[in-house]
Order: C-alpha cells, then sequence, then structure tokens
C-alpha cells in the first residue's frame, strides 16, 4: 500500500521518520561514492548531467528538507525512484565506450537500493520489490557493457542478485513499519471507543 495522508498519529509518524532514514540512507551512500560521481560524470553527456546528476541531487535536497514536515514526499520519492531507474538505464547512452581504464561501475549503483527504498516509500512494497528486480536486471545489463567496466556476466550478476535481494528486503521493511504504525493507531483507535462505550453505558445506570 503505497504512503498516503494518513489519520492516525504514529502512521503520520512512522511515515515521516521513515523519509528521514531513507534520506539519510541516500545521502551517506551518494557521499560514499562522491569520488566516482566526480571522476566519471566528467564523462557523462551534458544532459544526462543535467537530468540525472543535477535533478536528483535538487530532487534528493527537497526530499531531505520536506522529511522534516512530511509533507510532499510521496511525489518526490516516486520521481527519485524513476530518475535512478531511467538514469541507469541510459548510462550507456550517455557514456562514450572509449572509458579510461579503471573506469569501474557506474556510481548510480550505490542508489539502486535507495531507489527501491524510495519505489516502496512512494508506492508500496510491491512496487518497490517489481524495482528491485527491474533495476538489477537492468544493471546487469548496464555492467557488462564498456561504460560500466565491461563486467564478466557472473560478477555482473553477482552484483544485482546481492542488490536485488537488498531491495527485497528494505521494501518488506518499510511495509512491515507502515502496517505496525497503522495497527497501532487501529488499537488506539479501538481503546477509545470502547473507553467511551463504557464510560456511557456507566452514565446511563447512574
Amino acid at each position: 500500500m503505497p504512503a498516503q495522508n494518513r489519520a492516525g498519529v504514529s502512521a503520520r509518524r512512522t511515515h515521516r521518520l521513515m523519509a528521514r532514514g531513507i534520506a539519510a540512507f541516500a545521502l551517506l551512500l551518494l557521499l560514499q561514492a562522491s569520488g566516482a560521481v566526480i571522476a566519471q560524470s566528467a564523462h557523462a553527456a551534458g544532459w544526462w548531467k543535467v537530468l540525472f546528476l543535477w535533478g536528483f541531487l535538487a530532487l534528493l535536497a527537497a526530499f531531505t528538507a520536506a522529511s522534516v514536515r512530511g509533507k510532499g514526499l510521496v511525489w518526490m520519492a516516486k520521481a527519485l525512484a524513476f530518475l535512478i531507474l531511467s538514469g541507469m538505464a541510459l548510462w550507456p547512452v550517455a557514456v562514450p565506450a572509449a572509458v579510461p581504464e579503471g573506469f569501474g561501475t557506474p556510481w548510480l549503483w550505490a542508489m539502486i537500493n535507495v531507489g527501491a527504498a524510495m519505489c516502496a516509500y512512494g508506492a508500496g512494497a510491491r512496487a518497490g520489490c517489481a524495482y528491485a528486480v527491474v533495476i538489477g536486471a537492468v544493471f546487469v545489463i548496464v555492467r557488462t557493457a564498456p561504460q560500466g567496466g565491461s563486467a564478466p556476466l557472473l560478477v555482473a550478476l553477482e552484483d544485482a542478485l546481492f542488490a536485488t535481494v537488498l531491495g527485497l528486503i528494505i521494501s518488506v521493511s518499510i511495509s512491515i513499519l507502515r502496517h505496525a504504525a497503522e495497527r497501532a493507531d487501529a488499537a488506539a483507535e479501538d481503546a477509545i471507543t470502547r473507553y467511551r462505550e463504557a464510560a456511557a453505558a456507566t452514565a446511563l445506570s447512574n
């Protein structure tokens, strides 16, 4: 179930806290990959950098800021997931095949599980799981291309499998947290209703 405007206190709080956690996760991975981002982006086409580097960074910053208020997060999460997937798919088009030796794995590799988390957060666990599988398959194709490091197929499959399994775990975990918060809100509402009914019955019996 995708995140929506939820009435329950626990659900709203969980909605915001998950967004902050995903934003922190993304920023940490981006910091770790910053060297590859700088080195590889010099070889990428200008249109790719505008859309999938600067656009991604700007939207991630907006998502991080919005996580404090808890508003506008769903559409930004979906947009970020789309940017990561499409940016990965278009990487071989944006980067020339004659890359320097030791060019390495495309830096968007570090964002694969961020994309899965964003998709699960914005569109639900099923969408997040499907996203993890699709982006894993896309990564295999990109990783074996010259622009992706010309990795052997077995190596690419192993890397993609690891990322896909982790993406599935993240997506399911987001769903579990969301449902737990909803159950807590339902239990609290049920307790309040029972208390009101008991109070009304007591008042009538006096």
